[in-house]
């Protein structure tokens, strides 16, 4: 019996093991990242360790620079009216267009992907190592577990020794040249009683040399190793997303040498391209079973308040 005892124990500790591998962290370009990605499609659901928890699924297509599919045609199936007049005036001044993707993927994505199998969209997407991404032209896919307000960064440019940015702000336009500059974006989540996430996205710039640095983040302040950054929070966005749907960003491709440009176009040789970023939520422990208010309708409590009284 106590042998019986020690095996199931090793047994359902392998088991945590396994499941809690589901989601990994989230950062594109760094060495950690330079290994095998999961042979799973990106539709594939994964465990969460936490119900304050989503899983987002964050992919970045490459493709020929000025390409009509995704400057075009994608954004027919595209909803920009998620973005207020003003947010999208803003993005639009620094070259930045996002949109939201319903959960049933369009063609016109799955063609820029180059996912299909013959005529099955649900084929599975290309897994591709990332060292291999120079080769490959296509698509690199990360999982990432986000808790609620983490700090989780896309790192949608390499470092670039020396880059001269054009940016507006409020309005103002103006223009800087940076050391080590690389195109960042910060993405928190927000899980809501009806089923639905609040994911909030921020470009900002890092650049420089990496120092210690304070931060004040969940009532305390915070020292660590990090690299100077410019915030454009009038780009800040919050769209609120249900499972299955996607946001798509990219720039505009007709500008060149503003934020958007640089966050989203790389050179090869004598090679130009032009990248799409997609966040996905994946799954959540939210359901949309649940009120808004995070209650379960068919709670007995809630109810037996309702019965009439005979």
């Amino acid at each position: 019996m106590r042998r019986f005892k020690a095996l199931l124990a090793i047994f359902l500790t392998l088991g945590a093991v396994g499941y809690g591998a589901g989601c990994q962290p989230l950062a594109f370009l760094n060495a950690p990242a330079n290994r095998p990605l999961q042979e799973s499609s990106f539709l594939t659901p994964q465990k969460l360790t936490s119900a304050q928890s989503v899983c987002l699924e964050v992919f970045i297509v490459r493709c020929p620079y000025g390409d009509t599919t995704l400057n075009r045609e994608l954004w027919k199936d595209a909803d920009e009216q998620i973005l207020s007049t003003q947010l999208r005036t803003n993005m639009a001044a620094n070259g930045f267009r996002m949109g939201l993707l319903s959960n049933q993927v369009p063609n016109t994505l799955l063609k820029l992907m180059n996912s299909r199998d013959d005529d099955t969209p649900q084929g599975n997407v290309t897994t591709i190592r990332l060292e291999d991404f120079a080769n490959t032209p296509r698509i690199m896919r990360k999982s990432v577990e986000a808790r609620n307000h983490q700090r989780n960064e896309v790192h949608a440019s390499d470092v670039k020794p020396y880059a001269t940015i054009l940016f507006n702000e409020n309005g103002i336009s103006g223009g800087e040249t940076f050391a080590n500059a690389q195109g960042v974006f910060v993405i928190k989540t927000q899980t809501r009683g009806d089923g639905s996430i609040d994911i909030e996205i921020l470009p900002e710039l890092q650049y420089g040399q990496v120092r210690q640095q304070y931060s004040y983040d969940s009532g305390s302040v915070v020292m660590a190793p990090a690299r100077p950054k410019k915030i454009f929070d009038s780009m800040r966005a919050v769209v609120n997303v249900k499972p299955g749907e996607i946001i798509a960003i990219t720039n505009i491709g007709d500008l060149v040498g503003n934020l958007g440009y640089f966050f989203f176009s790389d050179e090869e040789s004598d090679m130009r391209y032009q990248k799409l970023l997609c966040i996905r939520v994946s799954q959540s422990e939210h359901h949309e079973m649940f009120q808004e208010d995070g209650s379960l309708p068919m709670d007995p409590a809630l109810l037996a308040e309702k019965e009439p009284t005979p």
